[in-house]
């Protein structure tokens, strides 16, 4: 069973994302005006790809408070 987690998002004039969910499999789709990318990821590896980039956003909002 599929399940769309988020329709396809354009983010910029260049950039769309899309996630869905396959049984325990996600699947994550960038697309940009040179490619799409599809990558197919168990539940837990999503998990684990979501804290990093939580991690990432954290640095880059401390970087913008002391700039």
């Amino acid at each position: 069973m599929e399940r769309i987690l988020l329709e396809d998002t354009k983010i910029d004039e260049n950039l769309a994302v899309g996630v869905e969910q396959r049984g325990d499999e996600i699947g994550l789709t960038l697309v940009s005006y040179k490619s799409m990318t599809v990558y197919g990821m168990e539940i837990e590896i999503w998990k684990e790809f979501i804290r990093a980039v939580n991690r990432a956003n954290i640095v880059l909002k401390l970087d913008e408070l002391t700039n």
